[in-house]
């Protein structure tokens, strides 16, 4: 089958990978024909899976004709080819399809998919190029009064004839030799004038191109100059306003994002027997290897508990949002996935809310989770006379644009991260006993007023239906946290960040955010069952 790409009498085009190892690489051809496919030699050439048996096959040849470019399919090849998302073969039967400049070509078979971006370019591209030019014909000077010979010339002429009368024959050849000596100097030396006039004047229209070509320099280093000082500016102001900002919201609504944490083990449904170590030591600490801690039913060692920490905020009196992975931690952990693969099924054993400033920590109970697969769950506690503030909640669903400021607030690292923010001494006065749990360190710290919530500032990069990419950084633990933008408004909930796939490493500048809005029909759902009297 013949397919036609590109424009009429079109010379050159442009192959752009838009997948694969060399996704992003673009070739130019101008060649009468062209050669798509995995084997060796092929113009436009795919990479193959390690291990595969044969040199490869040419899917495809792209022909140069008169008026356009064709796409000669080699059936034989085994490998199925797509036009915009379409099989060629669904397209037309015998038929020469002519595409427009854009298209995009997918090639796949068993082995692979690969996707192409075919541009045709300018039939005059190999011949541009930059000219630059001069004009110095405008900065040439002119009205240079010249002194003319005549006078000098005829006042000559007279003396001469007058001499030539008056002396004797004899001494007229050598008057003449005189006179013309006499006139030889006047005619040279005005010769010389004028050639002195000519160079200082190219010398001094030299001067005045260079005067004037560092003067346009110096204006436009002197422009350059206030504009760089002006986006300093703007860049300076900018950033005081994002302090401002947000010590304000940490002032203001800090109190009211509370640190969460937990502990969960594992049950066996039938026997109802949780989890614990195989062994122990003599200190009663369980015993492990280089592959872990084995667990079993019938260990003799501790129950098998797992901590964990996150963020969330206080949206009512008693009620606060947060991630359902941060409640659930098993819900997204491959671990516990695994375990809860065999068989066991996850029993969470305790669940507290520390609030700064605020020394009891609070029982949650968990009320909702978001039906609509949200990473969100509303949780309530007693909150008896406590005075912790409500966050403002964006009920409208247009308080952020790309681009603006945001304020996230959480705890990042959770314990750790609270630890590595108070000084030496107190840090190790607080870890002193080797078998101090998570949870009595978490209560030291609520008992020393040292659970604060930590702000970072970023800008919204964009907006989905679902979704939120922001570049405030936040880490594990900082899940569940509320993002505020300019105007002290909460308008999402922080639940994950950008890892890379080789290293694993947080990927700077991509963290996502749900819609708060998905937080208020949740908030308001539960609000209308306890008016109901559920």
């Amino acid at each position: 089958m013949l397919i036609s790409l590109g424009w009429a009498l079109m010379k050159s085009f442009l192959v752009v990978y838009l997948s694969g190892q060399n996704k992003g690489k673009a070739k130019i051809f101008s060649q009468e024909t062209v050669t798509i496919g995995t084997a060796i030699g092929c113009d436009v050439q795919f990479e193959r899976e390690e291990g595969l048996e044969g040199e490869g096959s040419i899917f495809a040849e792209v022909h140069q004709s008169d008026h356009f470019f064709e796409l000669v399919e080699r059936r034989e090849s085994g490998c199925d080819i797509f036009l915009n998302g379409e099989h060629v073969g669904e397209l037309s039967k015998d038929s020469i399809i002519q595409l427009r400049n854009g298209d995009i070509l997918e090639f796949c078979n068993d082995e692979f998919g690969e996707k192409l971006l075919f541009q045709t370019l300018p039939e005059d591209f190999d011949s541009l190029h930059l000219v630059r030019k001069r004009d110095m014909d405008s900065l040439k000077t002119a009205g240079h009064e010249q002194i003319h010979p005549l006078t000098a010339t005829l006042f000559v002429k007279e003396l001469a004839r007058s001499l030539w009368t008056e002396i004797p024959s004899r001494s007229k050849t050598t008057g003449a030799l005189i006179a013309t000596a006499v006139l030889l100097i006047i005619i040279s030396t005005i010769y010389f004038v004028f050639a002195e006039l000519h160079r200082t004047n190219e010398r001094l229209n030299l001067l005045t191109w260079i005067y004037e070509r560092d003067r346009q320099e110096r204006e436009k280093d002197k422009a350059d100059t206030e504009k760089y000082k002006e986006e300093i500016r703007t860049l300076r102001e900018s950033v005081n306003q994002s302090q401002v900002l947000a010590e304000k919201i940490v002032t203001q609504y800090g109190p009211g994002v509370c640190l969460i944490q937990g502990v969960y083990s594992f049950v066996e449904p039938r026997s109802g027997r949780e989890l614990r170590y195989r062994d122990v030591n003599e200190a009663g600490q369980p015993l492990g290897g280089k592959e872990g801690f084995p667990v079993a039913i019938d260990g003799t060692g501790p129950v098998f508990e797992e901590d964990f920490t996150g963020t969330g905020f206080l949206v009512a009196e008693g009620v606060i949002l947060t991630n359902r992975h941060v409640i659930q931690p098993w819900w997204r952990d491959d671990t516990a996935q695994q375990i809860m693969g065999e068989g066991f099924r996850p029993n969470l054993k305790r669940l507290y809310a520390y609030f700064p400033a605020i020394r009891t920590r609070f029982d949650l109970k968990i009320r909702e989770i978001s039906a609509k697969g949200y990473d969100i769950a509303l949780c309530t506690f007693d909150q008896g006379d406590f005075a912790i503030p409500v966050l403002p909640l964006d009920t409208s669903g247009t308080a952020l644009n790309i681009g603006q400021p945001v304020v996230l607030l959480g705890y990042p690292t959770g314990v750790d991260g609270l630890l590595e923010r108070v000084d030496e001494a107190t840090r190790q006065e607080m870890v002193r006993l080797d078998n101090q749990s998570l949870e009595e360190i978490t209560q030291e710290l609520a008992n020393r007023a040292m659970i604060r919530p930590l702000n970072t500032q970023g800008n919204v990069n964009d907006i989905t239906s679902g979704r939120i990419v922001h570049s405030a950084h936040t880490t594990e633990g900082g899940s569940g946290g509320p993002l505020f933008n300019r105007d002290m408004v909460v308008v999402g909930i922080n639940y994950a960040i950008m890892a890379s796939t080789e290293t694993g490493a947080a990927v700077p500048g991509f963290n996502f955010g749900l819609p708060i809005q998905a937080g208020v029909e949740m908030l308001q759902t539960y609000q209308r069952q306890q008016r109901a009297g559920r």
